[in-house]
């Protein structure tokens, strides 16, 4: 039933309050021939109309685009400092046993001996 058919209906039930019998006669039978020309029963004329509720959506904030490319994560720090190439000699170096040193040296002094065989104070 639409508004404009509630609002008729609400106008002719207004009528079967009247202080006149012929108008609340009329009345009952207008109500009656509006029930039949909408097909429905009384239950169906005098229940609240549907309501209908309207929820709007939240608004949330688009995600922000991804990049087309992302680098890939960089290396930890190593956890001890590189090496030099000179450190391995290096007496002060407390890390290393002084063996450990005196026999590089002796390596490094039978590899390379001959080479420095020129040298006076070696003879």
């Amino acid at each position: 039933m639409t508004p404009a058919d509630r609002a008729k209906l609400a106008r002719i039930l207004g009528m079967l309050g009247s202080d006149h019998a012929g108008e609340r006669a009329s009345a009952a039978l207008q109500a009656e021939a509006f029930r039949k020309r909408h097909a429905m029963t009384w239950e169906e004329m005098l229940a609240a109309p549907p309501i209908e509720v309207v929820v709007e959506p939240m608004w949330t904030p688009p995600e922000p685009p991804r990049p087309a490319w992302t680098p890939p994560p960089a290396a930890p720090p190593p956890s001890a400092p590189p090496v030099t190439q000179w450190e391995f000699i290096d007496v002060r170096q407390p890390s290393k046993p002084i063996s450990y040193n005196v026999g590089v040296a002796v390596c490094w002094f039978l590899l390379f001996g001959a080479a420095l065989g020129s040298i006076d104070f070696l003879r």
